[in-house]
Parts: C-alpha cells; sequence; structure tokens
C-alpha cells in the first residue's frame, strides 16, 4: 500500500470521525431548544413533554426543536457542496442538502464528509474537474487513482467494526433469558384495590426508610413504606387521589430495585409502568383549563418525586437507571383500575 493511499485512508477515517460528531447534534439540538423553552415558557415546555404539541404555538415550538438542526446542517452542505460545484466539480449541491434530513443523514453525512476530502479535494488538487463546456471528465491521474486499495481497506474496516459489534453483543445474548423473564416480570406489575384501599398498610419504618435506595416494603406491595404512609396521610378520603399517586410510586420504586439493569429492562419499565402512570395522574385535573392542568400535573408529579428521590443516593440511582433507555412507544393505557370503581 504506497504512502498516498495510506494517507487517504487517513483522512477518510477523519472525516468520518467528524461526520459521526456532527450526527450528535440531532440529539442535542432537540434539547437545547427545550432546555431554553422551560426558561421561556415552562408550562409549554412540561405540556409538550406530556401530552404533546396541544396549540398553533406548542406545534411551532415541536417544529423548531425537531428542525431547527437538520435546517441548519442543510444550508452548510448545500453552501460548502455548491464551493466544490463552482470549482468544476460535478455533483448536486441540493441533493446533498436534501440528504442531510433524518434518516438518510446517517448515511449521507459521514459520505458527504469523506467524499468532499477524499475525492473532491484530490480531483481539484489534480485538476480533473469539469469546464463547463466539455461532455466528459478530464481524466489527468485519473487511472492513477488507488480504487482497489480504497475498496479493500473499506471493506477491512467494515468487517472490524462487524465483528467489534459482534463480540460487544455477546454478553446481552448470554442474559437474554434472565432479562425476558424481568421484563416479563414488569409488565405485569400492578396496582391492586387493596392497594388503593389500604387494605395492608405498613407501620412507618422510621428511619430504616431511607438506609438503602430500595428503603422498606413490608407488606411486599412494590410501593416503598414511607412513600405509601404519605400518600395516605395526604388524602386519607379519597381514593381516586390516592390511586394514580400510589400507581406513579409504585413505578418509581420498580424502577429503583430491578434486579437487571440493561437497556430492555431500563425500556420496559418506563415504557410500560411509568408512561401509563403518567396518563393514570392525568385522571386528577381537567384539561378544559390547560393552565390549571399542567399547574396540577406538575404539583402531583413533584409530590411523588419528592418522597420518592429523597436522597442523594437514591437521585443519582435514578440518573444512572435512565442512561440505560432506549426508544420506545408510550403507553395509551392508564390507571390499573378504573377510578370510575372507587367509592370516593
Amino acid at each position: 500500500m504506497t504512502s498516498q493511499t495510506k494517507k487517504l485512508i487517513a483522512v477518510g477515517v477523519r472525516q468520518f470521525i467528524i461526520a459521526v460528531m456532527v450526527l450528535f447534534g440531532f440529539l442535542i439540538g432537540p434539547s437545547l431548544v427545550l432546555g431554553v423553552l422551560r426558561v421561556v415558557n415552562p408550562e409549554m415546555a412540561y405540556g409538550l413533554l406530556l401530552i404533546g404539541p396541544y396549540s398553533v404555538g406548542s406545534w411551532a415550538a415541536l417544529l423548531m426543536m425537531a428542525l431547527w438542526y437538520p435546517l441548519a446542517l442543510g444550508v452548510w452542505v448545500f453552501r460548502d457542496a455548491s464551493r466544490f460545484y463552482n470549482e468544476g466539480i460535478r455533483t448536486s449541491p441540493l441533493a446533498w442538502a436534501i440528504g442531510s434530513f433524518l434518516p438518510t443523514a446517517l448515511v449521507v453525512i459521514p459520505v458527504y464528509y469523506i467524499v468532499r476530502e477524499v475525492v473532491w479535494a484530490r480531483r481539484i488538487h489534480d485538476k480533473i474537474v469539469f469546464d463547463g463546456t466539455q461532455s466528459a471528465w478530464l481524466r489527468k491521474k485519473f487511472f492513477g487513482f488507488p480504487v482497489r486499495e480504497l475498496t479493500l481497506s473499506a471493506l477491512a474496516i467494515g468487517f472490524v467494526v462487524y465483528v467489534v459489534v459482534v463480540a460487544l453483543d455477546i454478553p446481552g445474548r448470554i442474559s437474554k433469558p434472565a432479562t425476558d423473564a424481568e421484563v416479563a416480570k414488569i409488565h405485569a406489575t400492578k396496582l391492586t384495590m387493596d392497594d388503593v384501599m389500604g387494605t395492608n398498610l405498613p407501620s412507618d419504618p422510621g428511619a430504616a426508610a431511607d438506609t438503602t435506595i430500595a428503603g422498606v416494603d413490608a407488606n411486599h406491595n412494590g410501593i416503598r413504606d414511607d412513600v405509601e404512609l404519605a400518600i395516605f396521610k395526604a388524602y386519607p378520603n379519597s381514593a381516586k387521589m390516592r390511586l394514580p399517586l400510589l400507581q406513579y410510586a409504585l413505578a418509581m420504586q420498580l424502577e429503583m430495585t430491578l434486579p437487571i439493569l440493561n437497556k430492555d429492562t431500563v425500556t420496559a419499565a418506563v415504557e410500560d409502568t411509568e408512561s401509563r402512570a403518567n396518563v393514570c395522574l392525568w385522571t386528577l385535573s381537567s384539561r378544559s383549563d390547560l393552565t390549571k392542568f399542567l399547574a396540577d400535573m406538575r404539583k402531583y408529579d413533584n409530590f411523588v418525586k419528592n418522597l420518592q428521590i429523597n436522597t442523594q443516593e437514591r437521585d443519582q440511582y435514578l440518573t444512572n437507571f435512565y442512561e440505560y433507555i432506549g426508544s420506545y412507544s408510550s403507553s395509551n393505557d392508564g390507571c390499573d383500575i378504573d377510578p370510575a370503581t372507587l367509592p370516593n
């Protein structure tokens, strides 16, 4: 392999790494807009996270979150490709710009970054350009381009990446049966009528409640005893109020006591129990007055979270917990028990 070939491969790898860093913007971009929205209009930010777009303004904010980064990237790619086009490279800046949107950006952006340095820059250097009047490329040194070496190197890199991915997946395959059993247990976790009615309330665990992350669950219903007692103390005469709060506490306690912490179990816990608990919370307020509804949701959400995440260790555990989460679709289900069946 010639030194020139090695140099081109090194440039290609460098450009690929840069492209991957650019692609991270698709994850970071929406978070930046959401962070600004939380400062400027916290009610809208909370509403988007909780119930999705609900007004013209919220739709505009959602589109801004989703599109500002690909639009900015598309404009840059168009201008950059136009510069090469004006220097005699036969390409389509508009096609590259359109490809900068997801999902094609995952392929287009790395290809663009590599082509612009490994192919276009070299063609300009070697004057292998189209002058706008001829019907074919000027082929100065064209056959000296190391196509075979580059192709073989690309295949070798692809094979190495494939081997690494397979190797990293081996531990997950070994633990899959235990993970599947835990996921099934997560889906089966439900609040019961006895929990809501306080048929088997525990005694106050005292200081023992905070000695571990899991705390004390003496009646084995999946809800931490001190949290359960606090909810009953706050709403002793309303089962309909206790139902969503207890279900939310059950979901959070499940997340804090998972015996197997990986992408599958964490995603299942959030996708099923936590999202159902969030939907159940909506029964505590009417959406006819959106401002009041959002304020109520924040109040009840914070009420349970302040009880559940009351130590630094628990807060750190949940921070670590959410790092495992994968993509998911929120559940359309709500309360484990129909509120209409409750007496008060």
